[in-house]
């Protein structure tokens, strides 16, 4: 059976939230941390439960997240894309 490979995509948001994060205390693993989820992500693999990953709901119902340290990581698969759309503290992405 072929595995998925999802295409990953980034808004331009995500772009920013990145940017920032990347000047705050998680800049020395957040790239390694991004890949490492992403790769899982593109493939449709289980994720660990300290994740906390959960289907949103309202206006972002289309839309899921997971915890990544003390960021939350909202992304959307549609397709054969994976796309990361915000990354940031609760507060920041809500």
């Amino acid at each position: 059976m072929a595995q998925i490979l999802r295409e990953v995509k980034f808004t331009k948001q995500f772009k920013k939230d990145r940017q920032r994060e990347l000047q705050g205390k998680y800049r020395k693993s957040l790239d390694d941390d991004l890949k490492c989820i992403t790769d899982l992500l593109r493939r449709d693999c289980k994720l660990d439960p300290s994740w906390n990953d959960h289907q949103l709901k309202g206006k972002l119902q289309d839309c899921r997240d997971l915890h990544l340290h003390g960021l939350v990581l909202i992304y959307k698969k549609y397709d054969n894309i994976l796309s990361l759309e915000r990354l940031g503290s609760h507060s920041e992405v809500f």
